[in-house]
């Protein structure tokens, strides 16, 4: 199942979704029937493909459950803000997240369609082609962010179907308030993440908050739809937490 080899957008106006992901350094297109596939320039997974849709985006708020954004590191946060600021788009504050021996900083960034894509800077990155290329901005995708109401319950399902699971994170840090334009200034945060034994991405992080409940997830053909793990777009299917997913 993992990794994931693409996380599927739909769109209401393909070509600006495109130059949307092409200014975060998806570049290499291709298209398949209603389908446009980018990748990042020399990998051949962990990619966004876009498909037609129609309807109304929906820009979940504070603590709704559903797909909460798309993870991209950046080798200089300010430079991937101010480069996606220059292009018109709706950029947050930088916040930094920092847990202990850890340095991290993330900014949100809303597209077309209210796709939310998080900017990532971290001393302890995971595996991504910043590995080897100094001079590239941004890397692939590397992971779907899921708001969900258990994340115990959830990860729980997932490694039954085979994924691998990381270490469980329980914290409180301002910054996620201020990334996430949160009306609490501080919340209890539950996050872990699930992906192949070697962490390859796409992979999937679950997050709860801890005794807050938003909207339930709402099921929509606009904006982030799921993971797509494999090849083919294969029918839909939803977890127990509503995450989802082809296969």
């Amino acid at each position: 199942m993992f990794p994931a080899s693409d996380v599927v957008i739909g769109a209401t106006d393909r070509d600006a979704t495109v130059r949307f992901f092409g200014v975060l350094g998806f570049t290499e297109r291709v298209d398949a029937g209603d389908e446009t596939r980018l990748l990042a320039p020399r990998a051949s997974t962990a990619g966004i493909v876009v498909v037609p849709a129609a309807g109304s985006s929906i820009r979940r708020t504070a603590y709704d459950l559903g797909p909460g954004a798309i993870d991209v590191y950046t080798s200089d946060i300010e430079a991937g803000a101010a480069r996606l600021a220059d292009a018109g788009y709706e950029v947050g504050p930088i916040a930094d997240l920092s847990l202990g021996p850890v340095d991290l900083t993330q900014v949100r960034v809303f597209g077309p369609d209210d796709v939310p894509v998080v900017l990532v800077a971290s001393s302890h990155r995971r595996s991504s082609l910043l590995d080897h290329d100094a001079n590239r901005l941004f890397s692939e995708g590397h992971s779907l962010v899921w708001v969900v109401a258990d994340r115990d319950a959830e990860a729980g399902w997932w490694v039954d179907q085979g994924a691998s699971k990381g270490m469980d994170l329980d914290f409180e840090v301002a910054g996620v308030s201020e990334l996430l334009a949160l009306p609490d200034p501080l919340v209890s945060v539950r996050m872990t993440m699930l992906s192949d034994p070697d962490v390859r991405p796409f992979r999937l992080e679950l997050l709860e908050f801890v005794g807050l409940r938003g909207a339930a997830s709402s099921v929509t053909e606009v904006g982030i739809i799921g993971l797509r793990c494999g090849t083919g777009a294969g029918a839909l299917r939803v977890s127990p937490g509503g995450v989802r997913y082809t296969i």
